[in-house]
């Protein structure tokens, strides 16, 4: 039992080590200490359960919070970069995750593809340019993100159930 309880000790020690957050709601050092080297198994063996169930927690909050931040940054740097040429592969070097794992976390936190939300935001931005009569529709289709006028055309009527130029004409009449 000696030599389990100084096992355990060391354990404990090397755990906190490399994840302090451990102790987050354990008042006093001492308390654990004199725990494991006076308590007997059972009470030894509950804390160390609780103890390793409390990392995991830290670490699952921890990664599920790094997960929201680099969706974030996605979004952030998509809305910032609409009217560019857009990949995944860029999206995804920008918040350092690889592009499988970036679309499969996007999907998850946001329940939508990364190629739907662009798609939307570059409408969205399409539409209040529409607004704008001094522009041109090839101008538009540029400013959000399309190279190509008559496939931005297309999108925005896949969309909006109608031709830009009929949506322009719709809200100068509104």
């Amino acid at each position: 039992v000696d030599i389990a309880r100084e096992l355990w000790f060391q354990a404990c020690l090397i755990v906190w080590k490399h994840y302090p957050e451990a102790l987050e709601h354990y008042d006093e050092r001492l308390d654990w200490k004199k725990k494991l080297m006076h308590g007997d198994v059972t009470e030894i063996t509950q804390f160390l359960r609780q103890l390793i169930s409390d990392i995991d927690a830290s670490r699952s909050r921890l990664k599920s919070s790094l997960e929201h931040y680099a969706i974030r940054g996605a979004v952030d740097y998509m809305l910032s970069h609409l009217s560019e040429p857009m990949t995944i592969q860029k999206i995804a070097e920008h918040v350092h995750l690889t592009p499988t794992y970036l679309c499969l976390l996007f999907k998850k936190e946001t329940g939508q593809s990364i190629h739907d939300f662009l798609t939307e935001a570059r409408m969205e931005r399409a539409k209040k340019l529409l607004q704008d009569r001094s522009l041109k529709l090839y101008e538009i289709a540029e400013q959000a993100g399309y190279n190509d006028p008559k496939y931005f055309a297309k999108v925005f009527r896949k969309t909006h159930g109608c031709n830009p130029s009929d949506y322009r004409e719709q809200f100068s009449h509104e």
